[in-house]
């Protein structure tokens, strides 16, 4: 622990911007909105297209990790990683689940498991019908709004910030 504990290499000059652990997985989304996951890769949870473990072995990680393929110009908002599958929310507000496909938890329709052989990502890898008109909105904060700073000492405290660029399609009321 402490200083003896590295930090996980998420590629040249990436930073996360939120994280998520499953059972035995992690995935995060980086600054530039593309997800990597790593840990075990059964059942396609990490989303490479194979069932291979990443993370367990040198030169697994960092720009050698390739990004999940989420489709044509699709970013990501927000990633969940579960017991044995993951969901991302995708910039365009639609859910995109792969992994394990046992009880329908992927949402597709089917039990088959998805991510875990080749063709199966990308804009192969349709959206979950959450109904007509229907998306999610947000899993996370639109956009983090910043470090408040503040001051106390009389027994109040005065807190300064600044909004995020980004509303997230929902209004900022306070």
């Amino acid at each position: 622990m402490g200083a003896a504990l590295t930090a996980v290499p998420l590629g040249a000059g990436r930073t996360a911007v939120a994280l998520n652990a499953g059972a035995a997985h992690t995935c995060v989304v980086l600054d530039n909105s593309t997800v990597k996951c790593w840990g075990s890769g059964a059942s396609g949870r990490l989303g490479t297209g194979d069932t291979m473990s990443r993370g367990d072995q040198p030169d697994e990680l960092g720009d050698n990790l390739a990004a999940i393929a989420l489709g044509a110009s699709r970013t990501a908002r927000a990633v969940v990683a579960g017991v044995a599958h993951t969901c991302a929310v995708l910039d365009t507000l639609a859910l995109k689940c792969f992994g394990l496909g046992s009880s329908g938890r992927l949402g597709s329709g089917s039990t088959s498991t998805l991510g875990d052989g080749p063709n199966e990502m990308g804009d192969n890898l349709t959206s979950v019908h959450l109904g007509t008109d229907r998306r999610v909105m947000s899993l996370t904060e639109p956009g983090r709004a910043g470090t408040p700073t503040g001051t106390a000492g009389d027994g109040t405290v005065s807190l300064t910030w600044a909004a995020p660029a980004s509303n997230g399609g929902s209004a900022v009321t306070d």
